[in-house]
C-alpha cells in the first residue's frame, strides 16, 4: 500500500464512523429519519 490509498482509506472509514455516531445520537433523542411526519400509525415504513 502506498501513502494515498492509505491517507483516502482513514479520511473514509472517519466518515463513515462520524455518520454512524450522529444516526446513534439522532435515535436516542428521539428523531428519525422517517418522511411520514411521526403519524406512525399510517406509515409502512416505521416498525411501531
Amino acid at each position: 500500500m502506498n501513502i494515498p490509498t492509505i491517507i483516502i482509506s482513514v479520511l473514509i472509514s472517519g466518515l463513515v464512523i462520524a455518520i454512524v455516531i450522529k444516526e446513534i445520537k439522532n435515535r436516542k433523542s428521539g428523531k428519525t429519519s422517517c418522511s411520514c411526519g411521526m403519524s406512525c400509525e399510517t406509515c409502512g415504513l416505521c416498525k411501531k
